[in-house]
């Protein structure tokens, strides 16, 4: 049944107005099966229409991922570094996807995009939300042939990449939370999951995972536990979802070509002016304990450097949590 949803969607994605017959007809299933159908795209939290005599209709159009599309986005030079696109239509994560790979093969170069997951995952044990076509989920592997020296800052450098593919095609200013948010005026706009592998001889596979609001359906957004920003109420103007997946693959490969020899110094100080949380009251929650300070800076290693109860502490990202208190 999978099948006829996504035949279904890609019909509706236009945002224009289809009979229910014309919908039977075309997906070459009954009209009772296509209610069905629609009643699974809107579990997905697709926001459908339903005028009686006329039709349905997706209160706004949806840009489908494809694969030439997102690739023509990419530099020649970049181009050599893809190995595969996957474009899935459903899966549980895309970081999984890869992580799952590395077991049978090398990742480097293989890029894992989907239109929607069913369990999306945030740094620790948080989960990531997502609606159907309503963000961008998208995971990029790649191999070390030698461990970074500021492996521990790719996040932090990662961040950079997203913040400037936002300012140059969308002009919004996006503003970074350590270790791993993408934050526009306190509202959560996306973020960074990293997970790595080792394997002998100093090589690490890494998994880059991105999620990014685009067009977040409110029902979605009420089960959130924190503010959300999305492209469509920020941006002067929406990128095509594409373009988007395109220029952050294209600016990916090319810090993970060069991350070896640039390491993090490269980046830094993008990272400080982008920096939302330097100077600010924050608090540290750890698995069993709570910590109060004040942020100073991060290193050149991209670990955290707070003044708590007059001493300067430094804090790896691991798990835990950075909140801001002011």
């Amino acid at each position: 049944m999978i099948t006829s949803e996504i035949e279904l969607l890609k019909i509706l994605a236009d945002g224009e107005m289809h009979s229910g017959e014309e919908l039977a007809k075309t997906v070459g299933v009954s009209r009772t099966a296509i209610w069905k159908q629609l009643n699974k795209l809107k579990e997905k939290y697709i926001d459908i229409k339903s005028i009686k005599g006329k039709g349905y209709q997706l209160a706004d159009p949806i840009e489908l991922l494809d694969d030439a599309k997102i690739i023509g986005q990419l530099n020649p030079d970049m181009q050599g570094h893809l190995q595969s696109l996957q474009l899935l239509y459903q899966t549980t994560s895309t970081n999984q996807i890869l992580m799952d790979r590395i077991f049978d093969g090398p990742i480097n170069g293989h890029v894992v995009l989907a239109e929607y997951q069913t369990k999306g995952r945030g740094r620790g044990s948080n989960k990531w939300l997502s609606g159907l076509g309503a963000g961008l989920y998208l995971s990029v592997g790649w191999r070390f042939n030698f461990m970074p020296n500021t492996f521990s800052a790719l996040s932090l450098a990662t961040g950079v990449v997203l913040a400037k593919s936002m300012e140059q095609l969308c002009s919004v200013r996006v503003q970074l939370k350590w270790p791993n948010d993408l934050v526009y005026n306190g509202a959560k706009l996306g973020g960074i999951l990293i997970e790595s592998h080792s394997q002998h001889a100093g090589i690490v596979d890494v998994v880059i995972g991105i999620g990014i609001n685009i067009r977040l359906p409110s029902q979605l957004s009420e089960q959130i536990p924190h503010q959300t920003a999305d492209l469509v109420r920020i941006a002067d103007h929406l990128p095509s979802r594409n373009m988007l997946a395109g220029i952050i693959i294209n600016n990916l490969f090319e810090l993970l070509s060069t991350y070896s020899v640039q390491g993090f110094e490269h980046y830094i100080d993008d990272w400080r002016e982008l920096d939302l949380c330097r100077g600010k009251q924050a608090e540290l929650q750890l698995a069993d304990s709570r910590i109060e300070g004040t942020v100073i800076d991060i290193d050149d290693y991209g670990y955290l450097l707070m003044l708590v109860a007059g001493k300067q502490v430094k804090y790896g990202s691991g798990d835990l949590t950075l909140r801001l208190l002011n």
